[in-house]
């Protein structure tokens, strides 16, 4: 099963508080060109979401959510600054 670590929902959380999103608007994993990319988007039918502090972060499509069903989404400190990682379970 697909699991987000404290550390990555607080990192969305500050993702989303800096870009000043509105309201109901959480980061979307999508694939693009065989590559998970994250963008802001609003929750649609069938999405998993996933929540950190009572907040909604963390979007995904069900064709994207079975891609990474054993997967974790964590952060890596890079000397460019954190960034998201997914380790593979």
């Amino acid at each position: 099963m697909f699991a987000m670590t404290d550390a990555a929902g607080g990192y969305l959380a500050r993702m989303l508080k800096e870009a000043r999103a509105p309201k109901g608007t959480a980061i979307r994993i999508v694939r693009e060109e065989d590559k998970l990319k994250p963008k802001l988007d609003r929750p649609r039918a069938g999405d998993l979401a996933y929540d950190h502090a009572g907040t909604k972060v963390l979007l995904m499509d069900p064709k994207v959510s079975s891609m990474l069903e054993t997967s974790i989404l964590d952060v890596e400190q890079t000397q460019d600054g954190t960034k998201l990682i997914i380790l593979n379970g």
